[in-house]
């Protein structure tokens, strides 16, 4: 059965599955380094598999076991969304959901094999837009947000029949980023579009993620961006008053890359003059718990500084 869209995968399921594969692990990362054919690659991917055990490890014991929780770390998310897509020994969550519990992994080289072969493949190549011009909205817009919302778990939900039941017009209905574990094919589908709400009134936009592209992206792009209809990645919107500019700070990590950042400064200073300007994007210019954007910053100062106008930035 498909189960994906409701199981919790933790740091001990992962440990569990690992204990006693130590011959597949080594199987798995020595055919992946004679793939790549470099020795030196072996030992590297395995210091990378043990930092990202340790952040797993780090996060269960900052949480719960039995609450979904993923690092920013691609080969943690994508051993979470391997072990996930199995599927097996689940038992019932009262929080929602049901925790991944077993004591053997019935194939462990094919699933560490899946985690080891796709690493440091290639990404998606970004959409990009086919225009400068942004699409015109009405003066009168109405913008329900939210972001890190696809699990299918928790509150998703939740937030997704209060979307569909909220009085009055939605024009734009968009989520911010962030589908778990690592926007696998079947976590695009279950996680994100699946649970997507249900309104007829709005147009739907789905902006890139760090989890999107820890499975490369492919999903992203090919799957949820083809669902609603969206050219590309990042876009403009316009009215009157304001310019609306959805980025994608993901295909180039917590950053914009020079493509985009030309493309954004184009729309900006020929459509912004006489516009307030709102930048929304998955990660944060600042923030009080993580690392700092440095580098977008640098990408949108300019315009703040030059036009003596200020950007609003939305993270999630």
């Amino acid at each position: 059965m498909d189960q994906i869209d409701t199981v919790v995968v933790s740091a001990s399921s992962v440990l569990k599955a690992l204990k006693g594969n130590e011959v597949a692990l080594d199987k798995a990362a020595g055919q992946r380094a004679r793939e790549l054919e470099d020795d030196w690659q072996k030992a590297a991917l395995m210091a990378q598999f043990g930092e990202a055990l340790k952040l797993l490890e780090n996060a269960e014991q900052e949480t719960s076991p039995r609450v979904l929780h993923s690092p920013q770390n691609a080969m943690a998310a994508r051993l979470q969304s391997a072990l996930a897509e199995q599927s097996l020994d689940l038992s019932p969550l009262a929080e929602g959901g049901e925790e991944l519990k077993f004591d053997n992994v019935t194939d462990p080289f094919g699933w560490l094999w899946s985690v080891l072969k796709a690493w440091n493949a290639n990404h998606h190549p970004i959409v990009r837009p086919k225009s400068y011009e942004p699409a015109d909205i009405p003066d009168d817009f109405n913008i329900v947000l939210f972001a890190d919302w696809a699990t299918g778990l928790y509150g998703a939900p939740i937030i997704r029949d209060t979307i569909n039941g909220m009085p009055g017009r939605i024009d734009l209905l968009m989520h911010l980023g962030d589908s778990y574990y690592a926007g696998s094919d079947k976590e695009i589908r279950q996680r994100l579009l699946t649970f997507w709400p249900q309104r007829t009134d709005a147009i739907n936009r789905v902006l890139n993620g760090n989890h999107e592209m820890y499975a490369g992206g492919w999903a992203y792009f090919d799957k949820a961006l083809p669902q609603f209809g969206q050219e590309a990645s990042y876009f403009a919107l316009k009215n009157t008053n304001w310019l609306l500019v959805a980025l994608d700070t993901a295909h180039t990590d917590f950053d914009s890359d020079e493509n985009q950042a030309d493309w954004m400064q184009t729309v900006i200073e020929s459509q912004g003059q006489n516009r307030k300007v709102i930048l929304f994007s998955h990660h944060q210019l600042f923030s009080q718990l993580d690392h700092q954007g440095t580098n977008l910053a640098k990408s949108v100062a300019s315009f703040a500084t030059e036009k003596e106008r200020s950007l609003l930035v939305l993270g999630p």
